[in-house]
């Protein structure tokens, strides 16, 4: 059985802390099936909120937010 910890009601609030305090240039979000389709509709909640910051805050690390899905066995090396 795959068990890891429900963080996604924090993903993006990760996501646009560490964008604006310019922390990063990329994001991956672990997950399981669904994983993209959450990360694709917080996009669109969050448009309007998205464009008002690109005008502060450079694009990278907000646009390029990628999605991997994790499985049972799933083991990935991390940096850091």
């Amino acid at each position: 059985m795959c068990r890891h910890r429900p963080v996604f009601r924090t993903t993006f609030h990760f996501a646009f802390t560490s964008w604006t305090e310019g922390g990063r240039e990329s994001l991956t979000v672990y997950g399981p099936d669904g994983t993209d389709r959450l990360v694709d509709a917080l996009y669109d909640v969050y448009a309007e909120d998205i464009e008002y910051r690109k005008d502060i805050y450079p694009t990278d690390g907000i646009s390029n937010i990628e999605t991997e899905l994790v499985t049972e066995g799933f083991s990935r090396q991390m940096d850091g």
